[in-house]
């Protein structure tokens, strides 16, 4: 399988383009500092731009029996989500932005199948994200579609901003990052603030460590494991 026409751009750009959407949706929406209110918009795209969703479909499993969880149709401007995630609101969110993802940046694409290829590349598995390769187009496509999903559901601005309203509300006199090291204390706060902003902005509590660690606002100085910011200075997904 090829793809045409696909750009491998960075970071930056891919926020820069979630921004670009929810501007789009409310021309003053980061002066509210809310939660991302993604089914605002869905009736948003589904008005304006006429695209289709359907979170009622079983989607079943892939060749390497992972649970489906979405899926992106470029050619009838339709994303699916799997009935299956209407009980789980962090998951739910995430596949849903993750689709966004791929209609924000993979709606042009040209994808032309070979004789051997089984899966469709657009269909969004319960697999880690955190861990796969970028070795072919795929793996790129899904890479972006991950990292617009955590921009628009955690926007740099707007984290910031309740990152550092968690801290005073837990009493923590050192706002705007987090320190943490292998003190209880410590571990306890730091914590909390991760379970307090996945609240907020619902998704899980990975999702919130890997994007705060992403913008750089965790000082991790713990010693004796294998923390999450190892585990992505040792992934290509930099």
């Amino acid at each position: 399988m090829t793809v045409e026409g696909l750009v491998k751009i960075n970071s930056n750009d891919i926020e820069n383009k979630a921004t670009k959407l929810l501007l789009h949706f409310h021309p003053s929406y980061f002066k509210h500092y809310l939660s991302t209110p993604l089914l605002s918009i869905v009736d948003f795209l589904k008005e304006k731009h006429k695209i289709i969703f359907d979170f009622d479909t079983s989607l079943g499993f892939n060749n390497d029996n992972y649970k489906l969880l979405g899926a992106f149709n470029p050619a009838k401007r339709i994303i699916l989500i799997d009935v299956s995630l209407k009980d789980d609101l962090a998951k739910f969110n995430f596949t849903l932005a993750h689709e966004l993802g791929h209609l924000a940046l993979h709606r042009n694409l040209k994808i032309k199948y070979d004789e051997t290829d089984e899966d469709i590349p657009t269909e969004t598995a319960t697999a880690p994200f955190f861990k796969r390769d970028l070795k072919s187009d795929i793996d790129w496509m899904e890479w972006q579609a991950n990292t617009y999903a955590s921009c628009l559901l955690l926007p740099t601005e707007i984290l910031k901003t309740a990152l550092v309203s968690c801290q005073k509300q837990l009493g923590i006199s050192r706002t705007g990052a987090i320190f943490v090291d292998n003190q209880p204390c410590n571990q306890q706060s730091f914590f909390q603030l991760i379970n307090l902003l996945s609240l907020k902005f619902g998704v899980s509590k990975s999702v919130v460590e890997y994007r705060l660690l992403k913008l750089k606002l965790i000082d991790d100085r713990r010693q004796g494991y294998q923390s999450l910011n190892e585990v992505l200075r040792n992934s290509k997904y930099s």
